[in-house]
């Protein structure tokens, strides 16, 4: 098996880690708000600050300040909904939603605004992909969680897209990395703005087990070394970026796989995944679903 392969695979199974993380995190025990997680997750990305004494960072032209912006606002949107929607349902049945949402959202944009042609691979794998996302919902999703999730969904695919399609296209990775990370923490500065956003943030934070900020913070340690793996993946293999995309599914199956080992222990924060019939039917759902990726991105 090629090294790049297993890179990607290592970074998959720590991004499931990271998901299960924030499961947690945002759970009745832990920050109770979606908009406090998204608060510190964003603000956190100003440890970016480390790489202004390497020389690499310069000054950004107004183009790349605009799409970093709209980029920030994005994220935090949909990190927001992907929370509130962790609050309601299972990490298993989430991600593969929102991941799914997000391929095919990532499609119909490109096609839409970069004039990117529908291939029979898209048909075919968006088709899967949809199967697999009604079969792992059970149609028990309150309205209110299925519009967090697509909302989510499409977020995630437009701060992507940018950062693909636009910001490189005005800037080097080194600038670009920075500068959007920068502008995270601006978006989560502008959230104090909001009324009773800053008593939200700071009581939720007070209320919060004294172990919760150094929880957060591995979390997002670890996917952070996710991230930088699959970016080291790329560089190993710049000729299967798709099959690597492709692999971004493995999360789901990960974090199936992780929540019925871990069932027995924490029967609690699991009780939905650990009878029979549940394995079996989410498992049937994931299987569709990461067919669906491979055919999409392959």
């Amino acid at each position: 098996m090629s090294t790049w392969i297993i890179i990607v695979i290592i970074a998959q199974f720590l991004a499931a880690l990271s998901a299960l993380g924030d499961k947690f995190l945002v759970s009745d025990h832990q920050l109770k708000n979606p908009t406090v997680y998204a608060f510190y997750v964003s603000i956190l990305s100003g440890v970016v600050l480390f790489m202004l004494p390497s020389g690499v960072i310069s000054m950004p032209s107004t183009d790349v300040v605009f799409l970093s912006i709209v980029i920030a606002f994005a994220y935090i949107f949909s990190i927001m909904g992907l929370y509130t929607s962790l609050r309601s349902a299972s990490a298993s049945e989430v991600l593969p939603i929102i991941g799914g949402v997000a391929a095919i959202a990532t499609f119909l944009i490109k096609h839409l605004f970069y004039g990117e042609l529908f291939t029979s691979n898209f048909v075919i794998g968006s088709f899967f992909l949809v199967i697999g996302m009604v079969l792992i919902s059970h149609f028990r999703f309150p309205r209110r969680v299925i519009v967090y999730m697509f909302v989510s969904g499409i977020l995630f695919a437009v701060s992507s897209i940018l950062v693909k399609e636009e910001i490189f296209q005005h800037t080097d990775f080194y600038n670009g990395f920075f500068w959007t990370r920068m502008a995270n923490v601006f978006g989560a500065l502008l959230l104090l703005a909001i009324p009773g956003n800053v008593r939200l943030i700071f009581m939720g934070s007070k209320h919060s087990k004294s172990n919760t900020t150094f929880l957060v913070l591995g979390n997002k340690i670890v996917s952070a070394i996710s991230f930088v793996l699959i970016f080291y993946a790329l560089s190993l293999s710049s000729g299967n970026v798709s099959v690597i995309n492709a692999l971004s599914a493995l999360q789901y199956l990960f974090i199936f796989i992780m929540a019925v080992v871990l069932a027995p222990k924490f029967h609690a924060f699991f009780k939905d995944e650990i009878s029979k019939k549940e394995i079996l039917h989410k498992l049937t759902a994931i299987s569709i679903i990461l067919i669906g990726f491979f055919v999409l991105f392959t």
